[in-house]
Order: structure tokens, then sequence, then C-alpha cells
């Protein structure tokens, strides 16, 4: 526990603590259950709670106490800890009652919000029980105000299993499952609180508030608070327009305005889908109404406290109530010229038909003359006889001589969220203004209601991965990160898990490599990979997430507008009554119909559980995401937590004495100058350098190879997110293999100069160190005069000790320790990363054909890429060279013979450029990393380049045909 959380509890007495550290804020809570049981009983006088509209939490009043103190922490800063604040007061009160007989009072004042809590509890003859009355009195008014946040819930109590994520699937679980769209939770508790008049109003602004009318704020009214979303951003026609969300203070609707924004709302969603939208229940889940055009003044309000009611335009919802449309006033040609520059024109007074913006009258025209043409090539015509031939009960143009209106028309629903979505074609159009009308929703708001659909798209995958987070991991990992992790590449936004999946990676098999090497003490390295392999491979990970129900939450598809999903909102069919509308067991049906499934492989679903276990690595370092690979079904059944892992560390090394002490004292302290760090069990070292020549004689340094070729790993992926440059998944594999290669752990050693510690039996690797010595001083001297060769050594052959003894250096430096990565990142900045930094030119890697190749790839989504490289005879007969091809999904795309090894890749892979260019659709043809197997199973493969023991089950989308040993490249 924290120092400071420990000494605040001290300083608890019968009056309450004082406000608490900052660190109480987000205490782990990962010792209990994910989800509680708890009866579903209502709320009532003698059982209050707060309902959490996101998760399905309640507070009750034994809860609140802690809640409050939660809140607090956050809000608090440090000086708050020098300076003790009381949180609660306690007085007397007689109430015309003897002093004997008087109950106390408890009062919060505190002023770490705003408004400041004043709060006063129920009087009552114990401390305790004012003081939790007041508890919950205050949480009710930080509810109210909209910032209590729904971490500092308890659990999600089980009987919410039946909505939200946690609904059960009506699919049958296999590899080509189609998993079910889901809500959030949040929607279907906003229905229950439908007796409720008072709502929770959200600012929709575009362009931060600009006011400026191109487009009109609008308000999102839910009777659940919506919490805090952060700025995103829509890109119509490819142009981003930032959108930010607001939350004011709640307002309380009269029943006749209550129908009015129930009938705008509904009339929007049908304008705007074209779709006859009905509502049996007359009820949403979420409604929304225009605000007056001239938004200035709100900009000077705060949000939370501010009354935004004032500045609704009830002037334009009623206009929609009461009529979609007018007719265009062609009497006046003033007036006409104003409804065209501020108008959305149709040409039907229909509900369901085009409609058209930009429009400008063209006096040169008339319905008579000839600028109509069906088809290409095909002579022209007037519009008189367009709409002869076209309109549907035409009956007639009275004035043949007034002048046209040229317009564009309005594209229908499309997904803003899409920064590659194509612009919109747009279109003139001529139009007779007798036969015009104007909606009656002005131009502004029409145009920020079209985007309506995807923002709620957006604030829908906002619930959804806070409900994973508080339901899952008790709120732990930040938000955005959780959003991140489930949103595949192929959902199309400007974030996707790819970055957090490299990130968890790399951290499961470190903490698998930790884990193993502490609870299987006597195990050979080799039992010791096959292990790991189990342990992290895709099968164990997509089955983790499907036993906790993770899938059907993941963003894996472009939002599709014409399936935008609208809560207890409905399309009657034919024939069909009100009272025969669906109803809510239908809607969830539906909802898990093949219409509204998803096809997500289990490759995508694993990459996820992953880019999670990252999310939690930068939210709460190595404690929380081993918890939370816990939590995701990690098989470590000998550890809890981090902490029980740490213990594991061995506090005496296992190591035999050797035969010459002396010599083993001068490598000791040999190796502790190069490393430069004092350790409380050096003895291990020695361990560290021993080679398996020398395993009669004592323990060899496989094992802590084992582990320490994670923890480089991990030290360096840790390196790449602490740079400025946030680099791709593609360009992290190229440097990682690059920078964690043999070639490069063997220079390094050799210029360490910890290679002459090396403890070993052999003649032949005596002579291999000794020729790989002379090669590398060699190839350093001809980079000196070659200022294009700074990876002098990226042509040399090295021995596979000298980098396997850096490996198991670092790992003898974390057991001797006592599993401390910070320790072994002292050791890393001293002797790794001065060489890394000189000597890996990252963006000169990034250039190389291979990567602008795997960049490529990466882009159309597909994974099973790989590259061959054999020796084979010219066919000028003058020798040997080198063959390389270059393969997706097995198939060779493009392959290249040269003298040099570097030539042919080079070649090849620009070539596989080229037809990946030129010729998308036929290489990409046999592709299933995106869309996962089609009713085919997938031949599992052995991975030929993995370690002794280790095995691998690759699922659709698993790149298992040809790995990449990219230390081969010449960058």
């Amino acid at each position: 526990m924290d120092n400071s959380v420990s000494n605040w509890i001290l300083n608890m007495g019968v009056d309450g603590a004082p406000v608490p550290p900052k660190s109480l804020a987000h205490c782990p809570r990962f010792n209990g259950p994910s989800i509680i049981i708890n009866p579903s009983c209502k709320s009532s006088q003698n059982n209050p709670y707060i309902l959490d509209p996101i998760s399905g939490s309640r507070i009750y009043l034994q809860d609140s106490e802690e809640v409050l103190y939660r809140f607090l922490a956050e809000r608090s800063n440090e000086d708050l800890a020098i300076i003790p604040n009381k949180i609660f007061s306690f007085e007397r009160s007689t109430m015309d009652r003897p002093i004997s007989q008087s109950s106390w009072l408890c009062k919060i004042q505190v002023d770490l919000c705003n408004p400041p809590l004043n709060v006063v509890g129920e009087p009552s003859s114990c401390k305790a029980l004012t003081r939790e009355s007041a508890c919950f009195r205050a949480c009710s008014a930080l509810f109210d105000l909209g910032i209590l946040s729904s971490c500092f819930f308890p659990p999600r109590p089980i009987h919410t299993w039946q909505h939200g994520i946690l609904q059960p699937s009506k699919s049958k679980v296999a590899v080509d499952t189609y998993y079910p769209l889901v809500l959030p939770l949040f929607w279907h508790n906003c229905l229950l609180a439908t007796p409720s008049r008072l709502f929770y109003p959200t600012l929709i602004q575009l362009c931060a508030g600009s006011g400026s009318g191109t487009h009109r704020d609008m308000l999102l009214l839910t009777r659940m608070p919506l919490g805090a979303v952060n700025e995103f951003s829509l890109f119509p026609n490819q142009i981003e327009l930032k959108v930010s969300l607001n939350q004011y203070a709640p307002i309380s609707f009269n029943p006749e305005q209550l129908e009015l924004i129930f009938q705008y709302t509904l009339h929007l969603w049908r304008i705007l889908g074209n779709k006859p939208y009905e509502s049996p229940s007359g009820e949403l889940a979420y409604f929304v109404v225009p605000l007056e055009l001239d938004s200035k003044l709100k900009t000077t309000y705060v949000p939370h406290t501010a009354s935004i009611e004032p500045f609704i335009s009830w002037h334009e919802v009623n206009k929609l109530v009461l009529s979609r449309v007018r007719p265009l006033r062609c009497g006046n040609m003033d007036e006409m010229s104003l409804d065209l520059l501020e108008g959305v024109i149709q040409d039907r007074p229909n509900d369901f038909t085009r409609r058209f913006e930009d429009a400008k009258l063209r006096k040169d025209l008339n319905p008579l003359s000839v600028i109509m043409q069906d088809k290409p090539g095909e002579p022209k015509i007037s519009l008189l006889d367009y709409y002869r031939t076209h309109r549907h009960e035409f009956e007639g143009i009275k004035n043949l001589q007034q002048p046209l209106i040229e317009a564009t028309l309005l594209p229908g629903l499309a997904n803003q969220l899409n920064p590659q979505e194509p612009p919109a074609q747009l279109s003139n159009n001529y139009l007779v203004p007798e036969m015009c009308h104007v909606s009656t929703i002005p131009a502004s708001t029409f145009r920020t209601a079209s985007f309506i659909p995807s923002v709620i798209w957006h604030i829908e995958n906002v619930l959804i991965a806070k409900e994973v987070n508080l339901t899952f991991f008790q709120g732990q990992i930040r938000d955005e990160l959780v959003m991140h992790a489930l949103c595949s590449r192929m959902a199309h936004r400007t974030f996707s898990y790819e970055r957090l999946e490299f990130l968890g990676d790399t951290f499961i098999k470190y903490a698998a490599s930790a884990y193993l090497y502490g609870t299987e003490p006597s195990a050979p390295s080799g039992f010791l990979h096959a292990r790991r392999q189990k342990m992290v491979n895709n099968r164990s990970l997509w089955l983790g997430a499907e036993g906790l129900g993770l899938a059907p939450c993941i963003q894996s598809e472009v939002f599709r507008p014409k399936q935008w999903f609208i809560p207890n909102v409905f399309i009657p069919k034919k024939n069909q009554t009100q009272e025969e509308n669906l109803g809510v067991t239908e809607q969830a049906q539906l909802l898990s119909s093949r219409q509204f499934s998803r096809q997500i492989p289990p490759k995508a679903i694993a990459d996820v559980v992953e880019a999670m276990i990252g999310a939690a690595l930068l939210s709460g370092g190595e404690k929380l995401a081993f918890s939370v690979a816990k939590v995701l079904g990690m098989d470590m059944p000998k550890t809890c937590d981090w902490v029980e892992v740490v213990s594991y560390a061995p506090n005496k090394p296992r190591v035999t004495t050797p035969k010459e002490p002396s010599n083993n004292k001068e490598i000791l302290e040999g190796v502790m100058k190069i490393i430069g760090i004092s350790l409380e069990s050096p003895e291990l070292l020695l361990q560290a350098m021993q080679h398996p020549s020398m395993a009669r004689c004592s323990e060899s340094y496989e094992r802590l190879e084992f582990l320490g070729d994670a923890i480089l790993d991990m030290l360096v992926v840790q390196s790449f997110f602490s740079d400025q440059e946030e680099w791709s998944p593609h360009s992290m594999t190229l440097l990682k293999s690059s920078m964690v290669s043999n070639r490069a752990l063997a220079v390094i050693c050799v210029e360490s100069g910890l290679h002459q510690y090396l403890i070993h039996d052999m003649n032949s690797l005596t002579k291999s160190i000794v020729s790989f010595i002379k090669a590398v001083e060699a190839r350093k001297q001809e980079a000196q005069t070659d200022t294009q060769r700074l990876r002098y050594w990226s042509k040399l052959v090295a021995p596979k000790a000298l980098g396997d003894v850096v490996e198991s250096l670092l790992g003898a430096i974390y057991v001797a320790s006592g599993f401390s990565i910070s320790r072994v990142k002292t050791v890393y900045d001293r002797l790794l990363k001065p060489f890394y930094d000189r000597y890996i030119d990252k963006q000169a890697m990034l250039t190389h054909p291979m990567s602008r190749l795997m960049k490529k790839l990466e882009s159309v989504g597909c994974r099973a890429f790989g590259i061959s490289k054999t020796e084979v005879p010219l066919a000028s007969g003058s020798g040997s060279g080198f063959k390389c091809e270059v393969k997706l999904h097995g198939q060779v795309i493009a392959e290249a013979t040269r003298e040099k090894a570097q030539q042919a890749i080079t070649h090849a892979t620009e070539q596989a450029l080229d037809e990946l260019e030129t010729r998308p659709d036929r290489i990409l043809a046999k592709c299933t990393c995106r869309i996962g197997p089609q009713g085919k199973k997938r031949k599992r493969t052995l991975v030929e380049d993995v370690e002794e023991g280790e095995v691998v089950e690759p699922l659709p989308g698993d790149d298992v045909d040809h790995p990449i040993d990219v230390d081969m490249f010449d960058f």
C-alpha cells in the first residue's frame, strides 16, 4: 500500500478522515470479482441507490463514503497532504427536544469541485450514520452535476448481464463466428428512466464553436448523464472537422415540451435516413434539438453548472413538428432568393425525397431550355419533356417562362469518421420554382444533423469502451486507450489497436518468461520455451477473449449509416399495425441477425487481447498489465498478481562452486565494471557467463538467456513508445528486429569487452570469436571512410554465443535485483543504448523497399507476408548468387536473383511493390487477413525460425508462411 494512503488511514477517526491523497483515487480492486452478485431491487426510501448509467453499478448508503473519498482524492493536490483538510464537521441538533435526546448532524464543506460541496446529512444519534447519509447526499449531488465518474462506482451487479456488452450472443461460437452488434448499456438505462422529465444536455459543437452559421450547434439530450467524451474529428469530403461535446446543467421539461422534442427527433431521423421510422412506445434513448443561430453567449458559460435551456430554438422545433415543408415563395424575387440562400430545397413535398442546397436562380434558363440528357450521347431535351417522361403523375408546368433553379444534390448519410472516405460526387440539378418546397430545417441545422449518426456511432464506441473497462478491469485502464485497443484498422478510424497490440505482445512474452523462470526453478530452457509459447500463442488468447465475451465489443468494420441502429425505433413492415411492432426482445434478436452481425477472425480477437494488455501497461505499469492479462485468461495459475510473480525471484542463485575461484573473481569484477551497477547477489553474473559447454561444472546461461531475451524485447519496445516519433507497427517490427538481432548483440558484446569473460570449453568457439573480432575491426575501418555505411556490421556472421551472453547478462541483473526491470534499464542505457543511438539509423531504415512494402501491406490489412533467401547458381555460370522470393499467403508474388543477397532482396521487394500498385486485386485475391476464412479451414504450419521446443498454432490471419529475418537486410 502507498505510504501516503497508510498515513491517511492512520489519521481516520470517529469523525471520518481528512481529504485523502491523490494515490487513493484509483487504487486497484482486482482482489475482488469483476462482477458482483446483488439482488435486483429497486431504489426505495429504505434502500436508496445511485445508478451508474454506463456500467449499471450502484452506490448504496454503505458504499457512499468510499466513493466520496475516491472522488476527493482525484481532485486533491499534493499541498493537502502537508496540511490536512477536514471533510466532515458535526454539530448537535436538538430540534425542540431535550439535550439528552439531541441528534448529530454531519456537514460536508469541500471546495475541490465547482460548485463547492455543501451538504448536510440526516440527523442521527450516531455520528457514523449521519456521516453516511451526508456522503450519500454528496454523491447524489455530484452525480446530478454529471461530474461523478463511473470509475468511482463499485463493481457491476450480475443482474445487468442481459443488456449492454454482457448480453448473451445468439450465435454459435466457432472459428468463423458472426458476432452480433452490441449496444451500450447506457441506452438501456436511459430508456428505463423514461418517467423522468430531467434531461442531461450535451452540446455538440463543430469547428470549436465558431458560431459562423455554417454548422448549427445542437443539443443531445439523455435522461442519464453521458459523462466526458474527448474531442474527436469528422472528415466530410476528407476535410477534418473538430467535434467537441460539452456537458451542461440538467434541464427539466414539461409534458408539452417533451412531446415536441420527441416529435422533432423522430421526424429528423426520418428525413435524414429516408426511412419511415416509428417508436410505438413514444420514448427514445436520446433526443436532439437545435440551438439558436447566435451561439456566442454560450461560450461565456461554465459547463456542468450553467443552464443552456434559454438557447434552445423552440421556434425551429415547432416549425418541423407542425409541417416538414412549405412552398417556395415564388411571388417575390427577393423572398425567393432568400429561401434559396438559407434553405434546403425539395422538388416534392414528401418526407422521403431528394434535397438540394447551394441553390441559385438561373434567369437565362426556363422549363423549355434544352438542357437535360438521359444518357451520354443521346440528344438533349427540355426540362418539361424530361418531367413528362420521368416524373410520376406529372400535371404540367403553369408558367413556362419562369427562371430555373440550379442546385447541388445533398448526398445521403455517409460515414464521416473515415479520413479516407471518398468525397461525395456533387451534381448540378435544375428545378422548376413552382414545383419546389423549402424544408423547415434550415441548411445550417441540416448540415450538423447529417453528422449526428457518425457522432452517435463514436459516442457508442466510447460508451462500449468505458463499459468494457468498468465491467472487466474496474476502470483501471485509461478509457481512450481501451477504445483504441478495441478498434481494428478495418474500421478506418484515425486510430487502431496495432501499436498497442505490438506493446502488449511484447509484455506478455516478458511476463510469461518471468513467471516461468520463477515458478519452474529447475526446468530447462527448452521446456520454458514450449510452456511460454503455449501460454502466449494466439489460440490461447482467443479462447480467453471468447470466455470473457470480449469479441462483440470490437469495432471491426467501418460505420455504415444505412445500418444505423436507433434504440427503441423501428421500421414497420408492410401491412403491420402499430400494435404488432417489434418489442425489445425482437429488437435484440435483430441485433444478432446476419444483417447487423460481423465476422471477426480469431487472430484479430487475439490481437485485441494483446492491445488491451498494452493499454493497461501504459495506464498502470507492470502490475496493472499483469492483472489485466489474468482477467483476459492468461494461464498463470500459481500467481494472483505481479507482486507474487516478483516474490518468486530467487533469494540465492543456484550456482555450483566453480573449479577456479580466483579466475571467477576476476570475471565477476570485470563484468561488474562493465555493467556499472552494484547487485545484492552478484554471483548470478557468473552463471550468465557460463556457456552450455560448461554445464557439467555448473548451470549454464540458457535459462537466463531465455529470460533476458524477453527483457531486451521489452526495453527496446518501451524505447519506441517513449520516442517523440509515433512509430507504426511495421516500423517497430523492422527496428526491433535489427536492434535485438544476434549480429547487433554480438558487436555490442565485443565493443563492451564482455566477450573476454565468456566461460566455455570449445576451441571452435574461441576461433570463431577471434575471427569475428578481426572482421569487426576491419569493417569499422571501412566504415570510417564510407559515410553511407553506418551499419558496418550488417554483413558479418556472428557467433550465437556472443549475442546470447548479452541477453543472459540482462536476465541475471533482472533476477539479482528482485525482478526489477528498472535496474536492467540502467544497464541497457549504459551498454546498449549508445550503440543503438550511433548505429541504428531509424529514418534510413524506413526508406528501404522492404519497409515500404510492409507499410503498404499494413495499409491494406494483409499480414501473411513472408520472404525467403536461398543461395543458387548464377545463370551466367560465373559462380553462385542469391535468389529472393516475396510471398503472400505462401504464393510467390515477386522474385529476383542477383550476385549479392542485398541486391536480390532490394529488387524483389521493389518488384512486389510495383505489383501491389498496379494489380492489387489479383495479388490480394486470396488474402483472408481482413475478413477471416470463408468456410475453409486453414492448414496449420509450424514456423521454422522459432526457439527450440516452441510450437506455433496459427489462426486465420496469422503470418505463418515465411517469417522475415529482418537482420538479413542491408539497410
